[in-house]
């Protein structure tokens, strides 16, 4: 009946994204959620995709402005498109700070990493003065640019943050591959103790 194709990379980010969201309070923070995504190749673009998918707003950055507008526009023009704004990465610390779920897909670290700060981590104080949950997934899974050190400080900073490393989005692909390959439901557990 003709070929299917479906983008791992679009189904397992979306995967962690319903995860993510599900961790949040009910009703919606005020603002609501706002994902960040940096870095606009093939990774970055199936994450926006999938973040629009759900309804979430965001802020696009890319090291080439061009790209990430290009990106803005073709969310924008999708039925219900949620609010997006495109920022230059000078900007990545102050847009940390506001977002919610960060999704960071360049390859390097960029600068402004290593100079993030505890309020950088907190963001966005709630009415009960505490900071609200803040979730970063890396896609690079081989040299990483948030390291331990980082990631400890950011846990320090605030304790409803997390941290998920590149290898999770991967696992998240192969799950939804196995499931459309096999029409099973793969063990999760297994799968991550392969890891």
């Amino acid at each position: 009946e003709g070929v299917k194709a479906y983008n791992s990379d679009y189904l397992g980010v979306r995967r962690w994204l319903q995860e993510m969201a599900a961790r949040f309070p009910d009703p919606l923070p005020s603002p609501p959620r706002r994902v960040l995504i940096t870095g606009l190749g093939g990774a970055g673009k199936a994450a926006a995709i999938a973040a629009a998918s759900l309804g979430m707003d965001m802020i696009l950055m890319n090291r080439d402005m061009g790209k990430a507008e290009a990106a803005a526009g073709i969310i924008a023009s999708m039925p219900q498109a949620p609010e997006i704004e495109v920022r230059p990465l000078e900007d990545f610390r102050e847009c940390l700070r506001i977002c919610d779920i960060i999704i960071y897909n360049i390859p390097t670290a960029i600068p402004a990493i290593a100079q993030l700060s505890d309020e950088d981590f907190r963001g966005i104080i709630s009415t009960d003065d505490t900071s609200g949950p803040k979730h970063i997934l890396e896609a690079n899974y081989k040299n990483p640019s948030f390291d331990k050190p980082l990631i400890d400080k950011m846990m320090q900073a605030n304790p409803k943050a997390s941290y998920t490393p590149g290898q999770t989005w991967l696992l998240y692909q192969a799950l939804t591959g196995y499931e459309i390959f096999t029409g099973e439901k793969p063990d999760l557990e297994s799968m991550s103790g392969v890891l």
